[in-house]
């Protein structure tokens, strides 16, 4: 009885030391940002039980999935108050909220790239859009995020866009609202021997894009994201380009593209770190529907898919290695 009574405690005891228990997680430096909000990027929650083994791993992994949400310019996560009567613990997790606030001024060329302004083109000022960007990445405390942006210039642009990870109460829903409007007296209509073609109007806008989008995200972990986003697309040209330079421009001399679209789009994300990977992966998948049958301005069906490999080498070197392909459905003459 008491050899039995031995091995008996013993076996309680080591199984005691395999794993721990998280009775509760403290939070602490959240002036802004809502504490559940924090909690839900955690690989664990109050109550968990740990391996031993993964009880680093899933602190770092953790800290790394705070940090991707660009929330926060640092993060540490420590145990304590270790009870060894049943392997108890209580973590806390502080955090350093970053600046949420940033208009930024914007400046770049209209044209491909820089050796096209300056050569094709003469540096010409006139061939550059600059403006203004305001972000605010933590509006309400939620993590959601406003963009409001104008652009003047070669491309008049309006931008407006709101981001939103906390739908419902679990925050696994998501929402997003995109709206902009952009405006050109000058339109590339063609490419003629390797090189763009301009038609320029000054005393008329020859080129009007309207896009609006909503989309609905579903994020049931912390790795994957299912987005549907639903959107509509209103574009118009110059008669001119359209009956005259190019009649293929919108297809069948057509001055105006008015079209639907719908998407579907799966992320996972097992990056290291989002703006700065060094180890990890990431993959996506997406299939887009252009035309949805109320217009027959455009009808196309277009899949995109990528994938990034990170490896950790020897010392302070890294390997990144990127994969992208895209395949259209429909093959017929798109505008």
């Amino acid at each position: 009885f008491l050899l039995l009574l031995f091995v008996g405690c013993s076996l309680s005891l080591s199984a005691q030391l395999d794993y721990a228990v998280v009775e509760q997680v403290e939070v602490i430096g959240n002036s802004k940002t809502k504490e559940r909000v924090i909690l839900r990027e955690l690989a664990f929650s109050p109550g968990d039980s740990i391996p031993l083994a993964q009880l680093s791993q899933k602190i770092e992994r953790s800290q790394s999935l705070l940090m991707n949400t660009n929330l926060f310019s640092k993060v540490t996560i420590t145990y304590q108050d270790w009870s060894g009567m049943n392997n108890h613990i209580a973590i806390k997790v502080e955090i350093k909220e970053a600046w949420y606030i940033y208009p930024v001024p914007s400046f770049q060329l209209a044209d491909r790239n820089f050796n096209v302004w300056w050569a094709d083109h003469n540096a010409a000022l006139s061939r550059t859009n600059y403006g203004m960007d305001f972000t605010h990445l933590n509006t309400t405390g939620r993590g959601d995020r406003l963009k409001a942006s104008f652009q003047l210039g070669y491309t008049q642009r309006y931008r407006l866009r709101y981001i939103t990870r906390s739908l419902n109460e679990a925050q696994t829903m998501g929402l997003t609202v995109n709206f902009a409007y952009l405006q050109n007296r000058e339109v590339n209509y063609a490419t003629i021997e390797n090189r763009q073609v301009f038609y320029q109007n000054n005393e008329t806008i020859n080129y009007h894009r309207f896009l609006g989008d909503i989309s609905i995200s579903f994020r049931p972990g912390l790795l994957e994201t299912h987005d549907i986003r639903l959107g509509f697309r209103h574009n118009r040209i110059n008669e001119v380009i359209a009956q005259e330079l190019n009649p293929n421009f919108f297809m069948n001399g057509e001055s105006t593209q008015r079209f639907a679209l719908l998407e579907y789009f799966y992320q996972y994300d097992a990056r290291d770190n989002r703006g700065y990977p060094m180890d990890g992966n990431y993959f996506s998948f997406s299939l887009e529907k252009d035309g949805l049958g109320f217009y027959q301005d455009r009808n196309a069906l277009t899949s995109f898919v990528e994938y990034q490999q990170y490896l950790d080498l020897i010392g302070k070197f890294n390997l990144g290695l990127v994969s992208k392909a895209k395949y259209s459905f429909i093959r017929t003459p798109q505008p």
